[in-house]
């Protein structure tokens, strides 16, 4: 079987091809046609920038990211062996594959869905800066009484039509893309665009432009042919590449179950794929399956011979077992869950309870609602909190305040994201089937559920702490920087170097630290007063990247209410919306200490208790066993003996009435067919007695001798005469025997013990007469 996806025409388009439209991007404005400068930069919200060629990039990334899980996820699954002890039917065989592939199914979206969430969350909740994007600027500073410049990055507020929006503490701001001229008066973040692109957004990173976009356009060839006109808007450029101008728009005909209006993140959480098809082979199957033989039963009445013979077998296994122990096989049909549970306790001897269901899926009799732990659900992950820790984006100090409201984003994307992945893997556990050819009784199924849950509840946070590790040490080895500049901050070189931008890793957090070498290791106090040297909180530290802070941290802080007092004192110094948090209750039951490090919490997906329950009758009822079977030896009593003796007996005695009688019949005529064999005859009518005789074979029952007894000679009188008898002229006779009356035969003598008799043969019926009655005499 393969399961093949069907991937939304999007993914074959020339948009995300490189020879298509994405020669929209690669050729770079020449002159600005506004004071002719050589160089040029266009405004971070101007389709023709960065911000368009990652949206389109992106798109192509994430096709081929998609198409790259199907097939690693397909061939996995075909190296997958079907197990079956029979050969399964046709239909079941449908049912089975169908169900297979809607496990695929499900799987490979899911595996794909949560990587992709968590590495979208990780780069947006950790600030790591794009300079496609218009959520972080650099700010450069000067020291008072000094030339020394600094230069920083500072999150900036994205200005829609609306309200301010902060990406500092939302993921849904949003700007319209559109064409900006050229003056730099257009690129200030209060300018809007001179024409804009329907349904074109630009967000706080280039995940959410995408995600907060729409297929609109794409699905207009005016709207590309738009696109390609504005183009060249206040500048002179390249001539575009033909094969860029001859790009055509998606086809709005085909069928697809998204909507042409549809933003890109349900085609993205759906990895852009419209339809599963199956395809499936039942005789490949059979082949590879190849079964030995075949058996199957029919009700047939038994035949005579078969009768006897069980009947005599029987006969002789009751005689020699009836004075010996018994082991009697007992059958309950359709036995409840009490009836089950009354024989396993009685122990019976080879108890058997086939199921009418083999596999029964997991969620049927298992329950997983597991409870995390209080801060998951507490004040600190809300958004009013990190908002009101945040402050203002143009605010320069209270820089470590503001990086403890990222590092509290962090945390509530970290239990988002544990959650999610309790999700998923839940969903995938109990989709699986526990497999019993038998009944179980309640202990054997206790001991293969817990089992079962020991190995989920050490696999689910262990698979979670891979996908974390494998997301950050991939961001740490390529050096990513973040805006808050924890890992790397940026420096002015020297003259001799032309004073350009460096990054520098940081080394100032203690000795011997730097970020390059002690990556995750090392932390620092979080200093939140607006001296940057004085007011730290108990357990909260900061470290390279934001999610190594927190995962630093402890919650001791966060369960003393002074604590709580003091920071949002000190926060509300700023012009802030004010937001007080509830601290966390000491008197929740826990698994975890106040001091307990936040990663520790993390890894162990903040679960305190994963509340799975188990039911008995649920898996009881859904094996349904047809039928109960099970052994027990007794002793033959006396009345079971008589009784079964006389039960043979009757019936010995009608079978072998039948055999006897028949049998008799069958040896008498046998046995006549031997009898008649004439000593001599007379040298007249020898020649004709031979036809006369084959004929009287066929006609009457042969006698090989007559007895001059008698007795006897009444009883082969009467055996000859009850029969029917026909004689015929022998066609060898001449015309002057025909006219004689009678032949005479006589025996050679009586001293042989052979009687004299005579045959008439006539040509007419009175002939045959007088011959019949000349016979008679003859016997008497």
């Amino acid at each position: 079987m393969t399961v093949t996806p069907q991937f939304h025409q999007l993914c074959s388009s020339d948009f995300v091809r490189n020879d298509r439209w994405l020669l929209y991007f690669k050729n770079s404005p020449s002159v600005n046609t506004t004071n002719n400068s050589a160089t040029f930069t266009f405004g971070s919200a101007d389709f023709r920038g960065a911000v368009g060629s990652s949206l389109f990039t992106l798109m192509q990334t994430l096709c081929e990211t998609a198409n790259t899980t199907v097939v690693n996820a397909a061939t996995v699954f075909g190296a997958t062996k079907l197990v079956n002890a029979y050969l399964m039917s046709h239909a079941l065989f449908e049912e089975k594959t169908t169900e297979l592939a809607q496990q695929f199914e499900q799987e490979t979206q899911a595996s794909f869905l949560i990587l992709f969430s968590q590495v979208s969350t990780a780069i947006r909740d950790n600030q790591f800066y794009n300079p496609s994007n218009s959520a972080a600027t650099i700010v450069i500073g000067s020291t008072a009484g000094s030339s020394f410049h600094t230069i920083r990055l500072r999150l900036t507020s994205i200005y829609p039509s609306g309200p301010v929006c902060s990406c500092a503490i939302s993921s849904k701001c949003t700007r319209p893309l559109g064409f900006y001229c050229s003056a730099s008066s257009c690129h200030s973040l209060n300018s809007k665009p001179n024409v804009t692109v329907p349904s074109m957004f630009l967000g706080c990173t280039s995940i959410d432009s995408l995600l907060l976009s729409t297929l609109t356009c794409l699905y207009n060839q005016s709207c590309i042919q738009f696109l390609l006109d504005w183009r060249s808007f206040g500048l002179s450029v390249k001539t575009l590449d033909s094969r860029g101008t001859n790009t055509t728009a998606l086809n709005p005909d085909l069928p697809s179950r998204f909507m042409p209006n549809s933003t890109f993140e349900p085609l993205v959480l759906n990895m852009f794929i419209e339809n599963w098809t199956l395809s499936n082979n039942y005789s490949t199957y059979y082949t590879t399956c190849n079964p030995d033989s075949c058996t199957y039963t029919y009700d047939q009445r038994y035949a005579l011979v078969a009768a006897i013979t069980v009947l005599i077998a029987f006969g002789i296994i009751i005689f020699f077992t009836s004075f010996s122990q018994q082991t009697r096989t007992i059958i309950v049909l359709s036995p409840s869950q009490t009836t089950f549970s009354y024989l396993q306790d009685q122990q019976k001897l080879g108890l058997s309870c086939l199921c009418s269901q083999t596999s029964v899926q997991q969620n049927v009799f298992l329950s997983v609602s597991p409870r995390l732990h209080q801060v998951c659900s507490s004040d600190f992950v809300a958004e009013q909190w990190w908002g009101f820790l945040w402050g203002m984006d143009t605010v320069s100090n209270f820089r470590d305040l503001q990086l403890l409201s990222i590092q509290f984003r962090v945390l509530a994307s970290l239990c988002t994201s544990a959650q999610q992945s309790i999700d998923n893997d839940t969903s995938a556990f109990l989709n699986n089937k526990l497999i019993t050819v038998e009944a179980i009784s309640f202990s054997s199924f206790q001991a293969q559920i817990d089992s079962l849950i020991t190995a989920f509840i050490a696999q689910t946070p262990e698979k979670f702490r891979r996908t974390q590790l494998f997301i950050y040490e991939t961001f740490r080895a390529n050096q990513l920087l973040v805006v808050p500049a924890t890992d790397w901050q940026l420096a002015f070189t020297t003259a001799a170097y032309n004073y350009v931008i460096a990054t520098v890793p940081r080394n100032s957090f203690g000795n011997n630290y730097s970020c390059i070498t002690s990556l995750d290791s090392f932390s620092r106090p979080l200093y939140i007063d607006a001296n940057y040297k004085t007011t730290t909180l108990p357990g909260v530290v900061a470290s390279c990247l934001p999610v190594d802070g927190i995962r630093l941290s402890t919650l001791e802080c966060f369960f003393d209410s002074n604590c709580i007092l003091n920071l949002t004192s000190i926060a509300s110094t700023r012009t802030t919306t004010i937001w007080i948090a509830k601290p966390l209750n000491a008197s929740t039951p826990s698994n975890y200490s106040s001091n307990t490090l936040i990663g520790s919490l993390a890894d162990s997906l903040f679960v305190e208790d994963w509340g799975i329950k188990s039911n008995y009758s649920s898996y009881f009822d859904s094996c349904a066993p047809h039928s109960c079977s099970y052994k027990y030896i007794d002793h033959n009593t006396i009345f079971y003996i008589i009784t079964t003796m006389l039960g043979l007996y009757g019936g010995l005695v009608v079978i072998f009435r039948f055999i006897v009688w028949y049998g008799w019949r069958m040896y008498r005529k046998i046995k006549g067919w031997m009898r008649i064999a004439p000593r001599s005859t007379s040298a007249r009518v020898i020649n004709g007695f031979g036809r006369i005789r084959s004929v009287f074979h066929r006609t009457f029952l042969p006698l090989k001798s007559i007895s001059t007894n008698p007795n006897s000679m009444k009883r082969d009188q009467f055996s000859i005469l009850n029969h029917h008898c026909s004689l015929y002229q022998p066609s060898d006779l001449s015309n002057d025997n025909e006219q004689q009356a009678e032949t005479s035969l006589q025996t050679s003598s009586q001293s042989n013990n052979s009687l004299s008799y005579t045959i008439m043969t006539g040509a007419n019926h009175n002939g045959m007469e007088s011959a019949s009655n000349n016979f008679k005499r003859t016997l008497q």
